[in-house]
């Protein structure tokens, strides 16, 4: 179980590297979620472009770039307002913020170097 836990952790830090890495190439996208699944990760967005599978090579030669930047996430928790204020202009984060509000849970973000996300739950 311990095992697990670890592995699902990893993933999503993955997940978030990963979002980074797309926000660095399709600048202009909308990430929404980049969740760890039971065989990998992935992060769900509006990307600014299209990706292709002669895209991928180049994704993950700078998700290799931005991982020796990174030495921890930084955990803070934050108002609706707040959080809308962050994630102004992206729809798809504040239709999540809004709805997490709603079912009165805390808002985290997360933050490591310049990359920024949410998940409504602890990492």
């Amino acid at each position: 179980m311990e095992n697990n836990e670890k592995l699902d952790h990893v993933r999503h830090s993955l997940a978030h590297l990963l979002g980074a890495s797309i926000m660095d190439i399709y600048p202009g996208s909308k990430l929404t979620l980049g969740p760890a699944v039971d065989n990998g990760f992935y992060y769900d967005g509006d990307i600014n472009g299209k990706i292709t599978d002669t895209d991928l090579e180049k994704i993950e030669t700078r998700m290799k770039e931005i991982i020796k930047t990174w030495s921890k996430f930084e955990k803070k928790v934050l108002s609706k307002e707040e959080a809308l204020k962050v994630f102004a202009g992206n729809e798809y984060k504040e239709e999540l913020i809004n709805q997490i509000s709603e079912k009165g849970e805390e808002i985290t973000i997360y933050t490591s170097d310049n990359f920024l996300t949410f998940v409504e739950e602890d990492m």
